[in-house]
């Protein structure tokens, strides 16, 4: 099971690094699709456990924040 789970995150972790590199993240990018799979998948089981929309709403909120200026810093 655990073999199953590497694989599927795998292949989000690599389909993030090509839609990163596609919005002109270079530097790092495996680091900032890692983040930004591990971060997103922590909002999910937090906002699942606890059943709070308006966290999901907050965290997804600046997730886009964090992810706008990830795109800003590499466009320099």
């Amino acid at each position: 099971m655990l073999d199953d789970a590497n694989k599927m995150f795998t292949v989000f972790r690599k389909w993030l690094v090509t839609q990163l590199e596609l919005l002109g993240i270079n530097d790092n990018v495996e680091q900032v699709a890692m983040h930004l799979l591990a971060r997103g998948q922590g909002i999910a089981t937090v906002t699942n456990a606890f059943e709070d929309k308006e966290f999901l709403q907050q965290e997804v909120k600046q997730l886009k924040q964090w992810l706008d200026n990830e795109v800003l810093k590499s466009s320099h």
